[in-house]
């Protein structure tokens, strides 16, 4: 019996000791476990880090009232706002990889360079802005985020609020004074103020919502005079799809005088870092951003050509895609080297003649490959023998499609340049009009079962490539412009 009970006590006392050890084992590991999450707490980490979001949900969502004491509630806790929000913010964090971080950072610093390059337009009547606005509609419709630039003639009054004065990026003269350059100036910062916060307020919008306000301000704001220009019979016309350019397609609409409208005034539009000039009517095939941004520098860069017009074969470069990189001093120069030149500034040859003498000549300039960057519908009309080029190439590859309005023709057996009715004209529906049929000679080996006899087929390639860029052309013009084909 004595045995019994000492073993009792004996077992006791050491359950005793037991429990005590595990107690105290348990009490010492949470203290450690408050030490190193208080160490942690005190480490700056980001939000989306593990360590940050296991911190967030170890905050309560209820606390004990400040006022409970003073109104006899005896500190009843209540869930305060702020705890609900700040758990359902670090619950939507914890989502967040960091892969997303990266794309949103990457995403940012895209729209900021797309901010410093883009497309110029110029137009110098008022049947011409259809044309531009096209352009930017075909760059819209195939995703291009670069800037829009729409230069016109001053001297239209157009009288839309976000249009800057002439003064903004207006080429300098020669003989002006230091006080317009001043002014120029500080027009150019206000001016690239606007459009960065346009952009700004442009991206943090979604498309549903940039086209309810399209629809909503179609029309262009009243007009507090009426210009001498609004005597023309398109000039509302003209205004209405300026406006249009400037809502949907955001354009910046950029009015220069009448003289300084040519390629040498994109020189002078230093708030970019790059801009592409394209001439018109055109039609955009593809998107050239990347053009824009990873072309490597130079002042000029464009695709050659060669000057059939002499028929020398002569190496020259475009007039109607010219990719420039704006500098102040460049266009002093031009300037200068266009006013010593014998012929009117307007001459679009001897423009291409200070440009080839300034930069191809000396070798500072990109010379591109014509193809695939810019076809003409002339060349639909040439029959190719020498050279790999086929008409199903323009809308397969093709950048830049220019609708010159011209063919090559023998006449009395001389070459000449002949008329072509443009895609917007009755004329150009006639069967006559499309390029003709031509009869290629088939190899025995290649010839299908239809023409196993004969040692020649009809290619008519080229005619129903022309139809097709001239159909869209005008499906496209009635789509933007909302106007008919004209006599």
């Amino acid at each position: 019996m004595k045995g019994r009970i000492g073993l009792r006590i004996t077992s006791s006392v050491l359950f005793v000791f037991s429990l005590i050890l595990f107690l105290s084992g348990c009490v010492l590991q949470r203290q450690s476990m408050h030490t190193l999450e208080r160490y942690y707490d005190q480490i700056p980490l980001p939000d989306t880090h593990p360590l940050t979001l296991d911190k967030n949900r170890r905050e309560p969502i209820t606390r004990t009232s400040r006022s409970g004491g003073r109104n006899g509630h005896g500190g009843s806790k209540r869930p305060r706002y702020g705890d609900q929000q700040r758990l359902m913010s670090s619950t939507s964090t914890e989502y967040r990889s960091w892969d997303e971080v990266e794309h949103a950072q990457a995403e940012k610093r895209m729209a900021e360079r797309f901010r410093t390059v883009g497309y110029v337009e110029m137009v110098e009547t008022l049947d011409e802005v259809c044309a531009a606005v096209m352009a930017f509609g075909d760059l819209d419709r195939l995703g291009s985020r670069a800037a829009r630039v729409l230069v016109y003639p001053e001297s239209w009054d157009m009288q839309l609020d976000d249009s800057v004065t002439s003064t903004a990026t207006t080429p300098r003269n020669t003989n002006g004074g230091q006080e317009q350059e001043t002014a120029q100036e500080s027009a150019k910062t206000s001016s690239w103020r606007r459009k960065r916060g346009k952009s700004q307020k442009r991206n943090s919008k979604s498309t549903k919502s940039q086209q309810q306000n399209v629809n909503m301000e179609i029309d262009p704001p009243p007009m507090t005079r009426k210009p001498s220009a609004a005597a023309h019979s398109n000039f509302y016309t003209a205004r209405r799809l300026l406006f249009l350019a400037q809502k949907r397609y955001h354009a910046h609409l950029l009015p220069l005088p009448e003289s300084a409208i040519s390629p040498l005034a994109v020189f002078n539009m230093t708030d970019y870092k790059r801009l592409l000039y394209l001439s018109h009517p055109a039609q955009v095939l593809k998107n050239m951003d990347d053009l824009l941004l990873y072309t490597p520098p130079a002042p000029l860069a464009a695709p050659r050509r060669t000057s059939v017009s002499t028929f020398s074969g002569a190496i020259s470069v475009s007039p109607n895609f010219l990719l420039v990189t704006p500098s102040t001093a460049e266009h002093k120069y031009l300037k200068r080297q266009l006013a010593s030149s014998e012929g009117t500034s307007k001459q679009l040859s001897r423009i291409t003649t200070i440009l080839e003498d300034t930069y191809v000549s000396t070798g500072i300039s990109i010379v591109l490959p014509r193809t695939p960057l810019e076809f003409h519908t002339s060349e639909f009309f040439q029959q190719r023998t020498a050279d790999a080029w086929t008409a199903d190439r323009v809308q397969s590859e093709g950048y830049y499609l220019l609708f010159d309005g011209r063919k090559l023709d023998t006449i009395d057996g001389k070459k000449t340049w002949v008329a072509v009715p443009q895609p917007w004209k009755t004329a150009s529906l006639g069967d006559s009009v499309a390029p003709r049929c031509v009869a290629v000679v088939v190899d025995a080996a290649d010839a299908d079962a239809e023409s196993a006899g004969s040692s020649s087929r009809w290619d008519c390639s080229a005619r129903d490539a022309w139809r097709a860029a001239y159909a869209e052309y005008q499906q496209r013009r009635m789509e933007v412009c909302g106007l008919d084909l004209e006599v």
